[in-house]
């Protein structure tokens, strides 16, 4: 009787410690998983900002057609673009659009660590 207790309680011991291993791999895979979501999470502002950055673009573009077509139809000069940011001379008063950032476009980082694409 009291090897079978011993026994039984070995057996015991034994799916505890599987059990912990279990656990332990589950809060593991948990803790990932959470990590995984935030990065989607991330990811999702990141695309958003960017979806909002592209059609404030196509705002400007669309202001800068707009004020070229004007210039055609006034004989004026064409608008230009330099350095990121257009602009047109009508009839004497000047246009400027705010600077436009391009996809892909090399910087400078703040921090002096090199060079990146935005």
């Amino acid at each position: 009787m009291q090897e079978s207790l011993t026994s039984i309680d070995q057996k015991v011991d034994a799916l505890t410690m599987q059990l912990d291993a279990v656990m332990h791999k589950i809060k593991k895979h948990d803790s990932q998983l959470k990590e995984a979501e935030q990065r989607i999470c991330t990811a999702e502002d990141d695309l958003v900002a960017k979806g909002e950055m592209l059609l404030n673009m196509e705002k400007i573009l669309k202001v800068i057609a707009a004020k070229n077509e004007e210039l055609k139809a006034s004989g004026g000069d064409s608008p230009q673009i330099v350095d990121g940011q257009a602009t047109a001379v009508v009839s004497g008063a000047v246009y400027h659009s705010p600077p436009i950032k391009l996809l892909g476009q090399r910087q400078s980082t703040s921090d002096g660590a090199g060079e990146g694409y935005t």
